[in-house]
């Protein structure tokens, strides 16, 4: 793992520089457009101007996080690792709906740039994937708690991944409507969302908002299985409510057969 760590670490690093560079060759020409852009109160650049922050956020958390672990003598990934590995995925997804849904628009230097994201991202995948496989053994074994009834904390769940999908099918809507595409916007959330959920718990049994609660899925069936008959689940009218009917387990968590379940309650 530490291996893995130098080379993730160096791809952050060449990340960071193709950025800096990239600022410093158009600097003139943002500087100019943003300031038009926020005088004439364009939203779809207030949007772009928050998704770069973001961007370089996880960037720093995790060039900070992998320095972190070289320094350790012990593998041990934290939040400082986890919660940036999860936004950066979400963030590759709707890079990828943008490049792709007008690709005319994206010039030469754009592709370059997602082959770099590509290549940082299966890397930080399969090494976190390596760790949960580890980490989640040991939490199934010794320190099992489950969870799937305890309302405030997956209420906590549901708001924090609820932001997150509701930011970005916003985005999403406000960049079609730009292009002259008029998609409506119940349509884009509910497909986010399907993506969303689907993605994050296929790869890591955990969303954002389950992440912060530390909590993380449980099935004893086919894994692949269970995830999809989970996402369709929770597309259910009432579904969010469905613990008020009688079970403390909601329809997508009683549909395919899985539990919620965390280290500490």
């Amino acid at each position: 793992m530490k291996n893995i760590s130098r080379i993730i670490l160096g791809i952050l690093l060449l990340k960071l520089l193709v950025e800096l560079i990239d600022i410093i060759i158009h600097f003139k020409s943002i500087v100019s457009f943003m300031s038009t852009a926020f005088e004439n109160s364009n939203r779809i650049i207030h949007l772009m101007f928050i998704n770069n922050l973001i961007s370089n956020l996880i960037l720093l958390s995790l060039i900070i996080g992998f320095l972190n672990i070289l320094k350790k003598k012990t593998m041990i990934i934290s939040k400082w690792i986890k919660f940036p590995i999860l936004l950066y995925l979400n963030l590759f997804i709707f890079f990828l709906i943008i490049t792709f849904s007008n690709p005319k628009t994206f010039e030469l230097t754009n592709y370059y740039k997602l082959i770099l994201d590509s290549s940082l991202l299966i890397s930080l995948i399969v090494s976190y994937v390596i760790y949960c496989k580890i980490n989640t053994g040991r939490l199934y074994n010794d320190n099992r708690i489950n969870v799937s009834s305890d309302i405030p904390l997956r209420f906590k769940n549901y708001i924090v991944d609820f932001i997150i999908i509701l930011y970005y099918s916003y985005y999403l809507y406000v960049y079609f409507f730009y292009l002259g595409k008029e998609i409506d916007f119940a349509i884009i959330f509910s497909l986010y969302s399907l993506v969303y959920y689907f993605t994050f718990e296929i790869l890591f049994k955990q969303t954002i908002g389950k992440l912060i609660t530390n909590s993380i899925l449980f099935t004893n069936q086919s894994v692949f299985k269970s995830i999809i008959i989970r996402t369709l689940s929770r597309h259910i009218p009432l579904e969010p409510f469905s613990f008020i009917f009688g079970k403390k387990k909601r329809w997508h968590d009683s549909f395919s057969n899985t539990e919620l379940i965390s280290e500490n309650k």
